[in-house]
Parts: C-alpha cells; structure tokens; sequence
C-alpha cells in the first residue's frame, strides 16, 4: 500500500508517516522502484505493538 493510503488506514497524515520513516520510527516500509509502500500485515502488527507498549 502507498504512503497516502497507509497514512488514511493509519488515521495519521502522509507527512507524519514521511518523518517517521526518515527518523526510522513507526511501521516499516520498504521502496518498490520510486515509491514508499507499506505492508498492511506490517501496519496492523505496528498498531498492536503500539497497544501492548501503552503503559495504561
């Protein structure tokens, strides 16, 4: 999936993703030719693991 439809599955902004990505934080991406895709089982893996680290 594409930065911008990763972002709106996110629920974040494209440009959050883009920082992320060059800070080497958040879910993990992977070019393919020119373009930033993402793997939905890596976003949904992400999200998770963001639940599990929440300390409340």
């Amino acid at each position: 999936m594409s930065l911008p439809l990763a972002a709106t599955y996110l629920g974040l902004s494209p440009n959050t993703l883009y920082v992320w990505r060059h800070r080497r934080q958040g879910p993990s991406s992977f070019r393919m030719g020119r373009r930033v895709m993402y793997r939905i089982t890596g976003l949904d893996e992400w999200v998770r693991a963001q639940e599990l680290s929440d300390s409340r």
